[in-house]
This record gives structure tokens, sequence and C-alpha cells, in this order.
């Protein structure tokens, strides 16, 4: 009130756009979500500010401003799946700040029908000759080979502990699950060396192992000639 401050003027706090995106980033960064998220998440919110400006309140963002920011999104060229991965960003960010008391409403953030494609999956021809390859080191053939063996997500064998002949995995991984995989006496060797070569070789210097692999299996599909987009 202006009886309570020098300036003799009433001072409204708003809780900016930027404001938000500032405390909701520091936020996922305290959770432990994984770099390449984090960077994926940066890139929505800054589109998001590139449309509605930094200053605005966040409860003012209403359902108009939604569907300019998809048309926005259709502008720089994303994709129907590279928007709805920005639409994800944003209405986790509302719904956060709905869930704490701070806006009272989220707007309507709906994601766009895209058509389901089954994955398809490498070959047993396309995988022998991946392991034929004289350029690549043994360790990502080994490495390859656990993966396809157990069906390990790209980044799991590096969060999860060998127990006997069991690996477990917990609940951080993708799925949000804690499971447990049987492995077979050269599995557990291969994967012993993963870790191992994860924690003190080679892969202890990367800033992120999971994406240097899935560059180096890209490479090996790319150079037997298989569509590189193959599980």
């Amino acid at each position: 009130f202006p009886w309570m401050n020098v300036d003799g003027q009433t001072k409204v706090s708003v809780f900016t756009i930027n404001d938000a995106i500032t405390e909701w980033m520091e936020h996922r960064r305290k959770n432990k979500i994984r770099k390449k998220t984090l960077e994926i998440n940066q890139l929505g919110l800054d589109y998001f500010v590139d449309r509605n400006g930094s200053k605005r309140s966040l409860s003012s963002i209403g359902n108009t401003d939604i569907a300019n920011y998809i048309n926005y999104l259709d502008f720089k060229g994303n994709s129907d799946t590279t928007i709805n991965i920005h639409l994800r960003t944003i209405k986790a960010m509302f719904r956060h700040f709905l869930k704490i008391g701070k806006l009272e409403r989220v707007p309507i953030i709906e994601q766009r029908k895209t058509p389901r494609k089954d994955p398809i999956y490498i070959t047993d021809h396309e995988f022998h000759s991946i392991m034929g390859l004289d350029w690549l080191d043994d360790l990502y053939k080994k490495v390859f080979l656990l993966y396809r063996e157990t069906g390990m997500r790209l980044r799991e064998p590096f969060m999860a502990s060998l127990n006997g002949h069991w690996v477990d995995i917990p609940p951080e991984s993708k799925s949000h699950a804690a499971r447990s995989i049987e492995l077979s006496d050269p599995l557990i060797q291969i994967f012993i060396e993963l870790k191992n070569w994860f924690e003190y070789g080679y892969g202890s210097s990367l800033s992120d192992v999971g994406e240097h692999i899935s560059k180096k299996f890209k490479k090996c599909l790319r150079s037997i000639g298989a569509d590189e987009i193959k599980r």
C-alpha cells in the first residue's frame, strides 16, 4: 500500500512468465532431471517467451495464447511430434504452478494427433553386418549385443547395479518402474566391462554417454546401409 513504502505508490507483485520459467527449471534441476530433457524443456520455453514475452503474468495466458504458440511453432518449421514435445513442457510447467497454488487455472493444452508408427527393429542380418564392421571397436560390439539381448533402454545400464546374475534397474529409468533382468555369464562380463568404461575409462570423460552410444550405433547403421531410425 502507498503508506507502506517510501515511493507512496501501490506496488503489485506479478508472477511473470520469466519468473515461472526460472523457478520451474530450477525445480527440475533439483529433481535431477537429465541434462538432455532440460535442454528440450528450455527450447520449448524459449519459443514460448518469443511468442508471449517474458514480462507478462503467467496467469494471463489463455487458450488463445496457447493456440498462437502452436501456430508460432508451426511457423518455425517444427514437426507435429516436436510441437507435442514442447506442448508437454508448457503443460507440465502450468500444472506444477497450479499444484503449488501459484495459478488458479490452466489453459487448455491439447496434443496434436499424430499417426502411430510401429517401431522398426534391426534385422538379424543387419546386426551381424554391424558385428562384422572392421573399424568398430570390440567394446561397442559387445555393448550393442548387451542392449539387444536384454532390451535395456539407452541409459539404463549406467544407473543399474549387478546383483549376482541379475541387473537391478531403479525406478528412475524412463519406464518409471523398477525391474530386474537376468544375465548369462557372457552378458555379465559385458555389463561389468561397460560399467568400468563408464566410471573409470573413456566413458567417464563424456558429457552424455547415452548420446555417444546412440550416435555410434547410428553411424554403424549408415555404414551398412540400414535405416538409422531402427532400434
